[in-house]
């Protein structure tokens, strides 16, 4: 199940037309789920921060994002979004890596909310504690480029649009992150606001204004080009992206097989050797980690949002042993996958 699957999964999203593909998602994490792991997919998407705090990545740059932030994550385009803060077990053991290497800034009066929930762990008696998570509310606003760009769209607004939607995109230099230093926030964001209200109340002819408001928010970006800006890039060369890209998409649509360094390395035209370097070296992580991270991530889904027995979720996100999917999950995420889906149903 990949991460647009799983938001079609969700039973509180603002639905449209089959034609007018334009969709709304709201979430919270990591209340919700833990996290949505390194993916990518054809539409456009926009993140609006509601409340809280979190951590944000695109094309592997990442930044600490607060209420009132925008994030605009164009197709093709890699992204992650975790919580800002560390799982901390009593034993010691940290599962998530520090907040040192996302790009910090202090909010004017925006406090992101802490949380900290404890789960016992029955058969034990022994506690795990998620301390210094700060909770991030937000929305996913996806929608298709067709919305905005057709054969009978005037030639200067394609002009204008296409870099958006296009796979090369060396002359795009509008920002991905949009945040409280970017005089374009304020602006954007009530836009997103009004169309909200919008889909809610669906007056006639609500389509019109949707597309406007989306016509309008590219039309404000234009007009904030940053030409210091470096626009989400992490100094990867377009080709270790699409790499990137070969593996993510291939992880997510087989996800229920074994996946091995052999497969992934023929995938993207490296030997085993480089392909181990490689990844590690743009990612932080070894294959075989952010695979079994990926796993977890899935089965966090499958826990909440379908009533398959916990086999099933095990073999459905690639563990063929349930001991060790056991096992793994609650060194995770402190607590067992029966834990965690009567946490959170």
């Amino acid at each position: 199940m990949d991460a647009i699957q799983y938001y079609d999964y969700k039973e509180n999203k603002r639905h449209t037309p089959a034609d007018f593909p334009y969709n709304v998602y709201p979430c919270t994490i990591p209340l919700d789920f833990p996290d949505v792991p390194l993916h990518w997919h054809d539409e456009t998407e926009i993140i609006a921060v509601k409340k809280g705090s979190g951590i944000i990545s695109v094309d592997l740059r990442e930044e600490r994002v607060l209420a009132g932030d925008i994030v605009l994550v164009l197709p093709g385009q890699l992204h992650a979004i975790r919580t800002y803060g560390r799982y901390e077990m009593k034993d010691g053991q940290d599962n998530l890596k520090e907040e040192g290497q996302a790009k910090e800034r202090t909010g004017e009066g925006i406090a992101a909310k802490k949380i900290s929930t404890e789960y016992t762990d029955e058969s034990s008696g022994k506690g795990a504690r998620f301390r210094n998570l700060h909770e991030m509310e937000y929305e996913n606003i996806i929608f298709s480029e067709k919305l905005l760009l057709s054969s009978d769209t005037a030639e200067s607004i394609y002009r204008a649009l296409i870099p958006f939607f296009s796979m090369d995109r060396n002359n795009l230099r509008t920002p991905s992150f949009i945040t409280g230093i970017s005089p374009a926030r304020t602006q954007l964001f009530s836009l997103i606001e009004e169309t909200d209200r919008i889909c809610d109340k669906r007056p006639e002819g609500w389509q019109i204004m949707v597309e406007a408001n989306l016509l309008r928010f590219f039309f404000v970006l234009l007009q904030h080009v940053d030409e210091s800006s470096d626009n989400a890039d992490t100094g990867l060369p377009a080709r270790n992206l699409d790499r990137l890209r070969k593996v993510t998409e291939y992880v997510g649509s087989h996800l229920e097989e074994k996946i091995s360094i052999e497969q992934m390395s023929g995938l993207t035209g490296y030997s085993e050797t480089h392909f181990i370097r490689f990844f590690q070296k743009t990612t932080g992580l070894r294959f075989t980690d952010w695979l079994n991270r990926y796993r977890l991530s899935m089965a966090t889904r499958l826990l909440t949002l379908s009533d398959d027995p916990i086999t099933d979720v095990a073999a459905q996100t690639g563990f063929n042993n349930l001991s060790y999917f056991n096992r793994s999950f609650k060194q995770k995420y402190g607590m067992t996958p029966h834990e965690y889906r009567k946490q959170n149903r």
